[in-house]
């Protein structure tokens, strides 16, 4: 009999490596499928978005890493005693990925010039900021990252970490004591110390021959045994207000945007902290990662946008009721934070030469590509990103489209980001006429004309 779960990815560590030590963890058995590199033109227009890690069990094909690993952790019972400590957990994990995102930044990048001026940048500050604070919070919870026990966000940080070492060409957690207890930590559970001790350790893709195929199968699946404890949200809601939670970020739409948009749903009274970028060098290193925005609610400052906005979604009944349903919405509100980024990359760029090259692949590629696969999992979802219903990602998606229309329709001669994509303006609209969102987007209009 095959094993249930079937993980594909490429030869190497990379994002796949967090989804084979949680599958070690909880002694799930697996099909480690590993896609030769020339073979990968051939698999991918099969793949979720033309991405991988995807993992398949139940004749369904699951992808986007983080989303993946979530439900996992769920599972095998990483994950926090409430909702408030998973949100820790989620932030927790954001920031690995930044810090991993910034580290591959550095080694993808063909440009040898820009590639040498960005390593000035890389190891003599961003390494240090994000070890550092990563390091005072391993010490604070006794060698774990949250909660001063094991979770899912200690094996991100084990999984990642040797293929950033990989792609930095050094020993990035020399020097940080705590962080090397969170690895020994890991390590140390017997289910993965045996995975460790027999795994492969390749970070280049094997050259094996042969041609892997994959064929992605859309099967329904349900699942009536699987239940996920939500907050009590009355109660939840009526702890929020006392006192007023804040949110802080600077005056503009930006990565705060998603969490008013849910704030505004649940017609939460909150205050707004808008910092100047003036003052945001000094202000920095008072958050807990050097970024904003932050929520501050019942005495904690919590940070990670996307780690908030799931919070948000979640105490509102805006999330699913299975670790199933959730990993549908976590997957689409994670291919929405792709977008984000491939916009984003775009418009920062300041060597003309470079910006216009991203605007090609961005106009000719990449937004067809990934539009094109949204706006048919709208048209699946009758009308939403998941499940066939509002979810917080519909949420989240009308709120990034907001700033990002802006953004595009600017430098593209007007046109309109998702003209041709009728589903997904749909959900936009939807979002929109959402009696206490409308409101709010008047009330907020209004003020700034």
């Amino acid at each position: 009999m095959s094993p249930p779960y079937k993980l594909t990815y490429f030869d190497i560590m990379g994002l796949a490596e967090p989804i084979r030590l949680l599958l070690s963890y909880g002694n799930l058995d697996f099909e480690d499928c590993r896609v030769p590199k020339e073979s990968w033109p051939n698999i991918k227009p099969n793949m979720p978005f033309g991405q991988i890690p995807v993992l398949e069990f139940n004749g369904k094909v699951y992808h986007q890493s983080i989303a993946i690993s979530r439900y996992l952790a769920k599972q095998v019972k990483l994950v926090g005693k409430d909702d408030i400590e998973d949100m820790e957990i989620d932030a927790i994990v954001d920031v690995l990925m930044d810090f991993r995102s910034k580290v591959a930044k550095y080694h993808y990048d063909g440009d040898e010039a820009a590639k040498e001026a960005y390593a000035k940048t890389l190891f003599g500050e961003i390494v240090p900021y994000y070890l550092e604070k990563l390091d005072k919070q391993a010490k604070e919870n006794g060698g774990y990252l949250v909660g001063g026990k094991l979770t899912w966000a200690d094996l991100i940080l084990v999984g990642s970490i040797d293929y950033m070492n990989f792609m930095a060409k050094k020993e990035l957690l020399a020097g940080a004591p705590n962080l090397l207890k969170v690895k020994e930590n890991v390590a140390a559970v017997p289910n993965v110390q045996k995975y460790l001790e027999t795994r492969s350790n390749s970070h280049v893709y094997c050259q094996s021959k042969g041609l892997v195929l994959l064929v992605c199968r859309e099967i329904g699946i349900v699942f009536k045994n699987i239940f996920f404890q939500t907050m009590d949200t009355a109660r939840e809601l009526k702890k929020m207000q006392q006192p007023l939670p804040s949110l802080t970020y600077f005056a503009v739409p930006g990565l705060a945007e998603p969490i008013r948009w849910l704030l505004a749903y649940g017609d939460y009274e909150y205050l707004e902290n808008s910092i100047s970028f003036d003052i945001w060098g000094d202000y920095k290193e008072s958050t807990p990662a050097g970024q904003l925005p932050i929520f501050k609610v019942k005495g904690k400052v919590l940070h990670q946008s996307m780690a908030i906005s799931r919070f948000l979604g979640t105490i509102q009944n805006l999330a699913g009721n299975t670790p199933m349903e959730n990993w549908e919405i976590d997957a689409a509100v994670d291919t929405v934070t792709d977008l984000r980024l491939k916009i984003v990359a775009w418009s920062v760029e300041t060597d003309p030469e470079r910006k216009d090259r991203l605007a090609y692949t961005l106009q000719n590629e990449f937004l067809p590509e990934f539009l094109g696969n949204l706006e048919r999992q709208a048209e699946k979802n009758h009308g939403h990103l998941a499940l066939k219903k509002i979810t917080w990602a519909d949420i989240v998606f009308a709120a990034t489209d907001h700033f990002l229309s802006d953004v595009y329709t600017s430098a593209f001669g007007g046109t309109e980001l998702l003209s041709g994509y009728p589903n997904l303006l749909s959900i936009v609209r939807s979002v929109r006429n959402i009696p206490t969102i409308k409101r709010w987007l008047s009330s907020r209009d209004h003020e700034l004309s």
